[in-house]
């Protein structure tokens, strides 16, 4: 009995810590935490049910005292309802001293952002979040005490999380997206002429005019396939490198940042079965100054438990929710004025897609995915256009008839895929890319046509 009521105790000492200890000093948040622990160990002494349960998912209200076992006993009524009050008035506290935690931490990532996008040289770079994840990683602790005994506090905290980082994730990668696109050039004459056009239709001449004249005729503005078009007077930009190349480069920083996010949202909330351990064993690793976050570069392995899997993928799709349609526009752009750059921008995305396969990175590979599909959809399309120009262009004089010779001819670039095109540029045809019908036939034609084309 002297055993239970010495673990059922909690001096009013301790409880004053938790109203009006210092969180953030190490000191005071390792004070804070052990009194937490005698708390959390005379909760479940009162209500076993009222802590950790590893395969719920923590959608309800689970820190409140129930008058079942040992919570029966009258002489714990008072008590019972003093402790459910700090508890609370605790977690209250512990939400709005992490909200201004997260603001100062990711405020610190803006400004560091500003000075390293002025030392990047030629090329912009993402400014990592590794600084601020290991200044919030010392409160991890505190986390796994609100998950393991107030579900709802749990999830404000998460969803608290969730709206800061937002503000400055979709401002970040904006920011990225725009400092690429200036470095870009648009293509010249030259190079946009390289794309087979459809032939206009005649239009109504004279009969002097028309003995005399060809009547093929290449327009600009039907050079592109994709939508785009060049206004009278526009010249290439003075950029440095090719539109795929600046969609490339940006969504390889864009990438590297999702994957980090979601390995740091999943360690810092346990979000995952690998991180079964309750609150009592997660402190007893040390302090908060000796506790180190894992390494957030690598991919992980499939979450094995779907309930968990899940949550994670809708955090994700909250936090990202801007991204897919960012990154659309972002191809828009840079097809717009050359539809050829279409196949650096696939091959870019097809790299990151091939690391992504048996991964807990759900949300990621599934918008690589729809991202890819719209692009191999909008590339078969324009090569589906150009077939039918070639087809189409003739020379029209009474005394000469046949096709004209021609060479397609895809844009210089430093990409193997362009070098040595891969399945998936030969397969773009009938671009049942990924399990859908694929055109064989249309396929052998264009891969006849240009080793034709190519010859002496």
């Amino acid at each position: 009995m002297q055993t239970l009521l010495d673990t059922i105790s909690i001096s009013p000492v301790q409880m004053e810590i938790l109203r009006k200890g210092l969180l953030d000093p190490p000191r005071g948040l390792e004070q804070i935490e052990q009194t937490l622990v005698s708390l959390y160990k005379a909760m479940r002494t009162i209500e076993p049910s009222s802590t950790h349960d590893s395969s719920s998912a923590r959608i309800g209200r689970r820190g409140s005292f129930s008058d079942e076992g040992v919570g029966s006993m009258r002489a714990l009524q008072e008590r019972k309802e003093e402790y459910r009050s700090g508890c609370r008035a605790f977690l209250a506290r512990l939400r709005q001293f992490l909200n201004n935690k997260f603001q100062s931490e990711l405020t610190d990532i803006k400004r560091d952002a500003q000075i390293a996008q002025v030392n990047s040289g030629l090329h912009p770079r993402m400014i990592g979040h590794d600084k601020a994840y290991q200044a919030m990683w010392k409160f991890a602790g505190l986390i796994t005490f609100a998950r393991d005994v107030d579900g709802d506090e749990y999830a404000e905290l998460r969803k608290l999380y969730g709206e800061v980082a937002k503000s400055l994730i979709v401002e970040e990668v904006r920011e990225q997206i725009g400092a690429w696109k200036k470095i870009a050039k648009t293509p010249t004459q030259e190079e946009q002429d390289l794309v087979f056009n459809v032939p206009e239709k005649e239009e109504s001449v004279t009969a002097s005019l028309g003995a005399r004249k060809l009547t093929v005729k290449k327009s600009i503005a039907r050079i592109r396939t994709g939508g785009g078009s060049f206004g009278g007077g526009e010249r290439p930009s003075p950029g440095i490198i090719a539109s795929n190349a600046a969609f490339a480069g940006a969504f390889g920083e864009i990438y590297q940042l999702v994957f980090k996010e979601q390995n740091f949202v999943v360690e810092f909330f346990h979000m995952s079965s690998r991180n079964c351990s309750d609150f009592v064993e997660f402190v007893s690793r040390g302090s908060p100054e000796t506790r180190r976050l894992n390494d957030l570069g690598g991919l992980r392995t499939v979450e094995p438990d779907k309930l968990k899997a899940k949550v994670i993928y809708e955090y994700m799709g909250d936090l990202f929710s801007f991204l897919l349609q960012d990154l659309q526009c972002m191809v828009d752009w840079a097809t717009q004025s050359d539809a050829t750059q279409g196949v650096g921008v696939m091959y870019a995305v097809e790299q990151k897609m091939a690391t992504l396969d048996e991964t807990d990175q759900e949300f990621l590979a599934k918008m690589l995915q729809t991202l890819y599909d719209r692009l191999a959809g909008l590339f078969v399309r324009f090569l589906e256009e150009q077939v039918k120009a070639i087809e189409d262009t003739k020379v029209k004089i009474k005394k000469r008839k046949g096709v004209i010779q021609f060479m397609r001819v895809f844009p210089v670039s430093n990409s193997p895929l362009l070098l040595q095109p891969s399945p998936l540029i030969l397969s773009a045809y009938g671009i049942g890319l990924r399990g859908q019908n694929r055109r064989t036939d249309l396929i052998r034609q264009a891969q006849l046509r240009v080793r034709r084309a190519q010859r002496p």
